[in-house]
């Protein structure tokens, strides 16, 4: 989750960046950080489909195992946002997918930076283009500005989901130390 977050958190940072940039444009930009930027706005996460406690459970009629009302409970609502949260990341992914990476590709060039994920770390590589730069022009284009109002609409949609997820995974662990106080959780480490 944290990873995601991040990665959402970034995508937000910099969409302010850029709108900062449009509403106050004195003409002073950093070429090769707007080009970052620009990369940047595409990021997505897509979070794990896991099969949750709750669903094993739940299909096998063994839910009533769980004696507690408590826990049954904060695993229901865990499952509830996770799929909540499922659904938020596939409206910011086709919205990046079908209209900012569109207008992108249409307007700007995009092939100057790129990152690679090396070991979970971001590394910026930087290329030359046959492009001019078209920064000014972007930058005063009304309709790059909407579509970055609306890229931070959707996206902050998913920071709930996961501050959501989070409490209710703070709250479900918790719960089970309180009973099995000997227990070693154990971080889940992606990469």
């Amino acid at each position: 989750m944290k990873y995601g977050n991040n990665t959402i958190e970034e995508v937000i940072a910099t969409t302010d960046r850029i709108l900062e940039k449009i509403n106050y444009i004195d003409g002073t930009f950093n070429e090769d950080a707007f080009n970052e930027d620009v990369n940047k706005l595409t990021w997505v996460w897509v979070s794990e489909r896991p099969t949750t406690l709750y669903d094993v459970l739940s299909a096998s009629g063994d839910f009533s195992l769980i004696s507690s009302l408590v826990l049954r409970k904060k695993l229901a609502d865990l499952k509830r946002n996770q799929e909540s949260l499922i659904k938020f990341e596939e409206i910011q992914n086709c919205f990046v997918d079908d209209k900012l990476r569109l207008f992108l590709n249409q307007n700007i060039d995009r092939t100057r930076v790129r990152f690679e994920l090396k070991s979970a770390e971001r590394i910026v590589v930087r290329h030359t283009s046959v492009f001019p730069p078209n920064t000014n022009e972007i930058l005063q284009n009304r309709e790059f500005a909407n579509i970055l109002t609306d890229l931070i609409f959707f996206t902050k949609k998913i920071i709930g989901n996961y501050e959501r997820i989070d409490d209710d995974i703070a709250q479900l662990d918790s719960l089970v130390l309180s009973k099995y106080a000997n227990l070693v959780l154990k971080k889940y480490i992606p990469y």
